[in-house]
């Protein structure tokens, strides 16, 4: 019995002391978080979680934490941990705000406009909500906007590549047959000029030929030419 006792004893101060732990955990990062110090903050947070009580969640603050930080991804994911289990609409039209809130930082512009819908289905009246809704609605439009000026502007590079390479095979074409002319106007004239030469060769021995008849007739050629 007496052992009994001092095991009861020991199990409550033991609780007490983790119990403290926990509060203290709790107040340095609240601290830490209050003087901008985020990444000391999130340390503590999350040694506070592990200490913490079942029944107690600190995802939101460990979230916002992250956001801080710039850990968008990380604040998302905590901000979702515990929106499902709250009982509370407004609570749970904060989360949804909040996980929006990340989305637009990591430019998922169509996933933080569905966050954003989400809250205000349940808490219509915030301004700040309906607000980034309409932002993330002007960035969703941006982007497509963006991609059809980028798909024109490939479909015109493209026309113009076609183009391009239609002149090209033109001139190619072009150069080919510039350059068959010139073969045939330089083959041609040297053609023409082997034949007139050989006529006034031809004709040359002719004319020698009579000039030496006459001669030996005793005939006195005519003077000039023949031809």
């Amino acid at each position: 019995m007496k052992n009994l006792v001092v095991t009861l004893i020991l199990l409550t101060v033991s609780s007490s002391s983790f119990s403290q732990e926990w509060v203290d955990a709790v107040k340095r990062a609240r601290k830490s978080y209050q003087a901008s110090d985020y990444k000391k903050a999130l340390t503590y947070y999350q040694r506070a979680q592990k200490l913490a009580p079942d029944d107690v969640n600190l995802s939101d603050e460990i979230g916002q934490t992250s956001y801080k930080l710039g850990d968008f991804e990380k604040s998302e994911q905590f901000f979702q941990e515990n929106t499902a289990a709250k009982s509370s609409k407004l609570e749970k039209a904060k989360s949804f705000h909040n996980i929006g809130n990340s989305r637009m930082k990591n430019k998922n512009y169509q996933g933080a406009a569905e966050a954003y819908k989400a809250s205000l289905r349940l808490h219509p009246e915030s301004d700040k909500t309906r607000y980034n809704l309409s932002e993330a609605l002007r960035q969703i439009k941006k982007e497509a906007q963006q991609k059809q000026n980028q798909s024109k502007s490939s479909e015109n590079q493209n026309d113009a590549n076609n183009s391009n390479g239609s002149n090209k095979d033109q001139t190619n074409r072009g150069g080919e047959r510039n350059k068959e002319n010139q073969k045939s106007e330089n083959r041609w004239p040297n053609k023409t000029t082997d034949r007139i030469l050989k006529e006034l060769m031809k004709k040359d021995a002719e004319t020698k030929q009579k000039i030496d008849k006459n001669l030996s007739r005793g005939v006195a050629p005519k003077s000039g030419k023949d031809w």
